[in-house]
């Protein structure tokens, strides 16, 4: 297969994606209809405007049906990830990525991150919804069968052997129905013992169909070369075939029984993925032609990565904070819009919510991860976050004020725009401000911009542990960012 390296939310023209692909037009226009379909890729007005764009409004989206390869369209990858279409491996990288070296090490990381950000949600169709005209999404299941082994093995299935005198626990009921008894001082003694133990069914037919799936998983991934890059061993666990089990049919048929007296879990949900990979792998239906694994949505995963990053407290109680007694959580402490009309009154289920809220000594951090790429040129500052996320974040302090005077000890608070680079961290990037919100008589804090190392945010994530270095000095730092200025 032929790997393909696309920049997320980069403006590609048509014969830009004929080099890249190396196809010919009516190809290359079939190829790009079906990401289109699965949307991964957009099509925007041809403008100099957008030319110079780095992200993507769905305003700007153009619903019509692809042009015909002339210069009218852009085309837009909105995916960060892998997606494995026809003979291709397009391997999506996300756009703050502006150098092209080591790609792939690079990318590597990014898919840890998705994996980890995604791992609740990235979960194959319920059984009870599957039908056999879903589409088969191959790369994904691949990949939660690949975890699902690492963690906790082949499928097992445990077979009860009786034997007489052995080394297992002693089964009283065969021992007193089945056996000689002595009687003596009008006690029974059993010379012979029925004894019980486990043993695993190495040969049970389940298990061989879970061998044989991951060595085909494994033969997929060798031939898109994805194993190095999804950080995945290669199981070449058999030799054997599907169809050396049986027809595919009956294999179905198996699972289905299986899956019927099964109560583990994590077993359902494994039978489950089988059945799926069984029925749908080597369909010749068009549905199957395309499967992937990432998001179109890395800006969700930048704000669970800024989140930690920054120890997040959003859920934590106002008392384990200092911030009274109450065991309602920050979170829980924003208002919600009271709604009434002729006597009768309702609260709204949703209010505001912050990404991240971080309370460091005596700093209250408020702060909003967003994934721009904000330039600042001699004529001025683009791809900057609009107005509506400004003013919110200004909401969110002024809903917090009078939380945080309250209290006994001195808190300062800080708004922030977190944005990720890969040059160096930047505390000291910027700020915005709005009279109405920064001067009398609120005199609210601005929104400071900082930009954050892709790597060491990933880094942090990962394992789970705060990026201290930063937060030390936000809370010392005495420039415009600082709690003494």
């Amino acid at each position: 297969m032929k790997s393909v390296f696309i920049r997320e939310q980069k403006r590609y023209f048509f014969h830009n994606l004929q080099v890249l692909f190396d196809l010919e037009k009516e190809s290359l226009q079939r190829l790009l209809q079906r990401l289109k379909a699965f949307g991964i890729l957009k099509t925007v007005k041809n403008t100099k405007e957008q030319q110079e764009l780095s992200d993507l409004f769905e305003e700007d989206a153009e619903l019509e049906e692809l042009s015909s390869g002339g210069s009218e369209s852009l085309y837009v990858f909105t995916y960060v990830g892998l997606v494995m279409i026809h003979n291709f491996v397009l391997k999506c990288y996300p756009k703050y990525i502006d150098k092209e070296e080591y790609l792939d090490i690079k990318l590597k990381k990014v898919i840890q991150v998705i994996e980890k950000a995604d791992q609740k949600e990235q979960e194959i169709l319920i059984y009870s919804e599957y039908d056999s005209g879903s589409s088969f999404n191959e790369l994904a299941l691949i990949m939660y069968l690949f975890n699902d082994y690492f963690e906790y093995g082949l499928y097992n299935v445990e077979d009860t052997i009786l034997e007489i005198n052995g080394y297992g626990d002693i089964n009283w009921d065969r021992t007193i129905n089945d056996t000689f008894t002595i009687i003596s001082n009008n006690r029974p003694y059993y010379p012979e013992l029925v004894t019980q133990r486990k043993i695993d069914d190495e040969m049970h037919f389940i298990k061989r169909i879970h061998e044989i799936i991951l060595t085909l998983a494994t033969k997929t991934l060798q031939h898109a070369e994805l194993h190095n890059l999804l950080g995945l061993p290669e199981l070449l666990l058999t030799e054997d075939e599907l169809d050396d089990l049986a027809e595919k049919d009956y294999i179905l048929y198996r699972i289905e029984q299986q899956l019927s007296v099964e109560f583990n879990t994590r077993n359902q949900l494994l039978l489950k993925a089988l059945y799926i990979y069984v029925d749908k792998k080597d369909t010749s239906s068009v549905k199957s032609d395309i499967s992937f694994f990432g998001t179109n949505s890395f800006h969700v995963v930048w704000e669970k990565a800024c989140a930690v990053a920054f120890e997040n407290h959003l859920d934590h109680s106002l008392e384990s904070l200092g911030l009274g007694d109450s065991t309602q959580s920050l979170k829980e402490f924003l208002e919600k819009p009271k709604w009434t009309s002729k006597g009768i009154s309702q609260y709204s289920s949703k209010t505001l919510e912050p990404d991240t809220i971080s309370i460091q000594d005596s700093l209250f951090m408020i702060i909003d991860a967003k994934y721009y790429l904000l330039k600042v040129e001699a004529n001025g500052l683009y791809n900057n976050p609009g107005i509506g996320d400004v003013t919110k974040q200004f909401l969110y302090q002024l809903a917090y004020k009078d939380l945080v005077s309250a209290k006994e000890k001195d808190l300062v608070v800080k708004n922030f725009f977190v944005m990720p680079t890969e040059s160096e961290t930047d505390l000291d990037f910027g700020s915005v401000t709005m009279e109405m919100f920064t001067g009398k008589p609120l005199e609210l804090s601005p929104i400071y911009i900082i930009k954050l190392n892709v790597a060491e945010v990933y880094r942090a994530y990962l394992k789970e542990s705060p990026l201290k270095e930063v937060i030390e000095t936000l809370k010392g730092s005495s420039s415009i960012i600082g709690v003494n200025d």
